[in-house]
């Protein structure tokens, strides 16, 4: 397990500062990542209006691709929720 990490992340805006704190500190630099898995994208979200939670998803994509991109590493999502989006 040591080389593992977890975050919990409650919230749309702390899922979009952790990716960003990642991207622009580069917390990711030197270490060995090949993989983020995020178990729930819109279980953070389903309190907020539809809009809103639509862009916040496209934001969360965006810079997932970039860290992916960034890092050489695969990104893996739950997407969908029940009653969610």
């Amino acid at each position: 397990m040591e080389n593992i990490y977890y975050i919990d992340v409650t919230s749309g805006d702390d899922l979009l500062s952790c990716i960003r704190i990642f991207l622009l500190d580069n917390y990711l630099e030197g270490k060995n990542i090949r993989l983020i898995v995020v178990d729930s994208i819109t279980q953070p979200l389903k309190t907020m209006e539809i809009k809103v939670r639509l862009g916040l998803i496209n934001k969360l994509f965006q810079q997932l691709r970039i860290l992916a991109t960034q890092f050489d590493l695969a990104v893996l999502c739950e997407i969908l929720s029940k009653n969610v989006i």
